[in-house]
């Protein structure tokens, strides 16, 4: 059976590369700005003015260029609105240039400078993954490596071009539970049965994200900010619902296949008399504490992504039904619902297919030697056969008194009642 599963893997392969094929985006049509060219700059001086609200700080800001053609030159930056703490002297900030605008104002604020912060980061992350995990911590590094390229140089440029949503989050969910499984495990059976069994639990997600982004009419406000949408392109904001809530549960979904999938491996290995019914009920009722502990994760961590929007259920004057009904908490409970159908379906699916395969005996499994269970008690090593120290009577614990007529003391009983 395990020919055969092997088969259905590379035959959905081969429909995932062709899908994305199909989709894959003509950057040369997407609509990007080349008017502004942004460079790294310094504050140099601040003077405050008069800000619009108590919620944002403005400020004119004198910075010195740190690269480009005008770099070591002092230019006075338009008036600076921004939402964190202000600017202070010395703040390593990005500034873009406009050449159709006068010289006065040819560079504008854009954001502070975070990319050696987040550069730093990762490198630390990177080597602590190849420390802990080594080969495999290098295989979760490509994997992320994998993950990302799905996102950025697939899914949202398809998605600006125009193509369909549905098949977008499909073929980039597929190739990131394909690109995590094979690049942090072995190429074993196991692992082509946790695939087929993620991908059955993708595909529930990708139906269950497009029923419910269309039966609950979701705009789009939960994710799209106001002020981008202009660079959405041919993109819907629905459409990138539909997408968030696929990639989202793709990475749990690898991990609870191959999890339950090497269980049924080991249960069966170590008792391969076991039948059929009784290793599938068995490796279910192994993974079930860690299925949960994984369906936690992924709700903790949406919850934890949404803080902003969990803190309306305080400050909001509606009703709790109200609040709840809102676009921007509904989208949210429907996004952890439903990753977590996928999670819950994706077991018993995964442990069906790794157990037929089992009992198809063309998986080869190692035997174990267990340890032979006896009665018997390794001998406790006598106190009087140990050397006597200088100074020191050896104490024999042969009868119930030693020779000098004193009790024996309670650790002394407990010792004698062992080796008798």
């Amino acid at each position: 059976m395990i020919k055969r599963l092997r088969l259905v893997a590379l035959v959905v392969l081969l429909i995932t590369v062709g899908a994305a094929a199909l989709t894959w985006p003509d950057r040369q049509q997407l609509s990007i700005d080349d008017n502004g060219v942004r460079y790294d700059a310094t504050v140099q001086a601040v003077e405050p003015c008069d800000s619009l609200n108590d919620a944002t700080s403005c400020a004119i800001v004198d910075a010195v260029l740190d690269e480009g053609a005008d770099a070591g030159q002092v230019f006075r930056l338009p008036d600076v609105i921004d939402t964190h703490d202000p600017l202070k002297p010395g703040d390593h900030i990005v500034v873009e240039s406009d050449a159709t605008t006068d010289a006065g104002f040819r560079y504008a604020y854009v954001d502070r400078q975070r990319l050696p912060l987040l550069a730093a980061l990762a490198a630390a992350l990177a080597v602590l993954m190849l420390v802990v995990g080594r080969l495999r911590g290098l295989g979760a590094l490509a994997s992320l490596t994998a993950f990302g390229g799905a996102i950025g140089l697939y899914a949202l440029p398809a998605l600006v071009d125009g193509a369909e949503p549905l098949l977008v989050a499909a073929v980039a969910g597929a190739f990131v539970v394909i690109a995590s499984l094979y690049l942090t495990n072995r190429f074993s059976p196991m692992t082509v049965v946790a695939t087929l069994g993620a991908l059955m639990g993708l595909a529930v997600v990708v139906l269950l994200s497009w029923l419910v982004t269309s039966i609950g009419e979701f705009g789009g406000i939960a994710q799209a900010d106001s002020a981008g949408l202009s660079t959405l392109g041919s993109a819907k904001p629905g459409d990138l619902l539909i997408v968030g809530i696929v990639l989202g549960a793709a990475g749990a979904l690898s991990a609870v296949t191959m999890s339950h999938a090497s269980t049924a491996l080991n249960l069966r290995t170590t008792n391969p008399a076991l039948p059929t019914r009784q290793l599938f009920a068995a490796t279910l009722t192994e993974e079930r504490p860690r299925l949960f502990s994984t369906m936690n994760t992924l709700v903790l961590a949406y919850a934890g992504a949404t803080i902003p929007v969990l803190l309306l259920f305080v400050t909001s004057d509606d009703s709790l039904l109200g609040t709840t009904n809102g676009e921007l908490v509904a989208f949210e409970f429907t996004r952890a619902a439903t990753g977590l159908f996928g999670l819950a379906l994706a077991a018993p699916l995964t442990t069906w297919l790794a157990v037929a395969a089992l009992a198809s005996n063309k998986v080869p499994t190692a035997p174990i030697v267990a340890p032979v269970a006896t009665d018997e008690r390794p001998p406790l090593r006598r106190a009087d056969a140990a050397p006597a120290l200088p100074g020191r009577r050896r104490t024999t614990l042969e009868g119930s008194e030693p020779k000098n007529g004193k009790e024996l003391s309670l650790w002394q009983r407990m010792r004698q009642g062992l080796d008798d």
